[in-house]
Formats: C-alpha cells, sequence, structure tokens
C-alpha cells in the first residue's frame, strides 16, 4: 500500500503530504497548516488519505489519519506576568519578561509601552530587541519594568500594555496589536 494524495482538507486547514524514501521502503509526511488568526485551543480531527490497494495497485485504498492541533498566540512573553514579588517599603522594584514571536522566521517590532498602575505610582517602561533586523524588528525583546522608590504600601496591580508593529492572533486593541502583561507585586508594611 502507498499513499498518493489527501483525499478532502479538514474544514479550515490546509493539508499537503510529501512522499518519502527511508531504506527502500516509501513512507508520507502529513503536513497540516492552520489558517492565520485561527481560534486558540485544541483542535482534534482526522484526515483521510487516498491509498493504492493491498497489493500497490489502484487509487482505492483509504488510510484515516488522526491530528491533534494546539492553536496559540502567535507572540508569547514568559512570563506572562510582569512580577514585582515583595518588594521592601521604599525600595525600587524592577520586573522583566522576554517577548517572543513563535511564529518560525517571524519577526515583530515593538513601537510603544505604557503602564497602568496605582494612583500616583510613575512605572517606567523599556524594551529592547535582541540582534534586530535593519528594520529594528526581532523575533526576541527583553521587556523590563521599573518602579520609582517609594511603591506605598499594599498590592501594586496594574497593566502594561505593548503597542506591537502589526496585528498578531491573539492581539488585543482595537488593531489587534497590543499584548497585555498584569502587573503583580506587593510591599508589604513594616
Amino acid at each position: 500500500m502507498r499513499s498518493l494524495r489527501v483525499a478532502e482538507e479538514p474544514a479550515g486547514f490546509t493539508a499537503r503530504g510529501e512522499e518519502l524514501t527511508q531504506l527502500g521502503r516509501p513512507y508520507w509526511l502529513v503536513y497540516l497548516t492552520v489558517p492565520p488568526l485561527a481560534p486558540f485551543g485544541v483542535q482534534r480531527g482526522s484526515l483521510e488519505l487516498i491509498t493504492t490497494d493491498d497489493d500497490g495497485e489502484g487509487e482505492d485504498g483509504r488510510y484515516r489519519v488522526p491530528y491533534v492541533v494546539q492553536v496559540v498566540p502567535d507572540v508569547s512573553a514568559t512570563p506572562s506576568v510582569a512580577s514585582f514579588g515583595l518588594v521592601q517599603e521604599g525600595a525600587p522594584a524592577r520586573a522583566s519578561s522576554e517577548l517572543r514571536a513563535l511564529v518560525p522566521g517571524a519577526r515583530i517590532g515593538v513601537r510603544s509601552a505604557t503602564v497602568e498602575g496605582p494612583d500616583g505610582v510613575r512605572f517606567e517602561a523599556s524594551y529592547a530587541p535582541e540582534q534586530p533586523d535593519d528594520a529594528g524588528r526581532s523575533a526576541r525583546w527583553t521587556v523590563t519594568l521599573a518602579a520609582p522608590d517609594g511603591l506605598p504600601v499594599g498590592k501594586a496591580p496594574g497593566v502594561l500594555r505593548l503597542e506591537l508593529d502589526e496585528p498578531f492572533g491573539g492581539g488585543k486593541g482595537e488593531g489587534g496589536n497590543v499584548l497585555e502583561l498584569r502587573l503583580r507585586g506587593q510591599v508589604p508594611a513594616r
């Protein structure tokens, strides 16, 4: 039996097969491509291959191949929460995260960073690309958030919003190009 082609692509996907040979025996690799901006989460199903019969003749054979696909955002931040941890009253606090383009070969640009924090606290956000291209885009960015000396006692909640140069799967905001990181921190009373 030899695989010849994909009988029908699963709804919303593109599928193709490639016949290879190893140790003189043919085998097939099946590639399933998820469209851009597909809904997140796990998707399960199967696709059918048209094959020869057991004697290697004709096109009457069928072979069903199951698949499991996990659709995730195109861009991620690790850690996904900018955490200051426990901070001594009056001391400065810093948090950092790595921003990554998850699509192989993709590069992203960061246009701006804004912070919504506790009233009266001015956070400073900075971002720097790792090995940027000529346009300043990179597959990885380091994002650093600094709180000034004198954070007030209590929790330091907030949101860091990074505006990227193009929309991405999982992006927020009007243009689908904003990544949000929650801020966490605690300044205990003495």
